[in-house]
């Protein structure tokens, strides 16, 4: 099961990995507008969908059976942030975000489990990206909530949030959006 959230996580965090395209994290302040406006939300769309397909493929060749979630006992979210399978999540997503000026992180509050997005240094955000990425991670709700419902399943906390946050180097929340 926690394979499953991992992998699943992998395919949420592509996709929110891809809204910096949107943002243009690292771009100087010229460059962010023009890449913004630029980038059009249907080939972020197309994009994906790519791994939409790439995720259920992995779901379905992951799936446990439900007997294997009882059987595994049920952790906090808290516990979870702190667990093996969590640890090398954020390693590989810190490693592969490096050259792009950002560090993954999760945080919980209580039934909020907020997958942070932390630019290292300040950016300007175009004026259009909050829409551009409320459209992107609105059509593409389902595969957040797929993960908020495996951790829901891992936990056995039915009141769990998935918050996808981006925060500026400054902490100013950039975008949010609960699942």
């Amino acid at each position: 099961m926690k394979k499953k959230i991992v992998n699943v996580l992998l395919s949420a965090a592509v996709i929110a990995t891809m809204m910096f395209s949107v943002t243009a994290c690292g771009a100087k302040t010229d460059e962010v507008q023009d890449t913004a406006a630029d980038t059009p939300v249907s080939t972020v769309q197309d994009d994906v969908a790519d791994v939409q397909e790439s995720t259920t493929q992995a779901q379905e060749s992951t799936a446990a059976p439900e007997s294997t979630v009882a059987a595994e006992g049920q952790m906090s979210l808290e516990e979870w942030t702190e667990s093996e399978e969590c640890k090398q999540f954020l390693d590989m997503m810190n490693e592969g975000m490096a050259d792009q000026g950002v560090t993954v992180l999760f945080e919980v509050d209580g039934d909020v489990i907020s997958l942070v997005y932390q630019y290292n240094e300040q950016i300007e955000v175009a004026d259009n990206a909050e829409e551009a990425m409320s459209e992107l991670f609105s059509s593409n709700a389902s595969l957040f909530e797929s993960v908020r419902d495996e951790l829901i399943s891992e936990t056995g906390n039915e009141n769990t949030v998935l918050r996808i946050e981006y925060r500026n180097a400054d902490d100013s929340v950039v975008y949010s959006q609960d699942f």
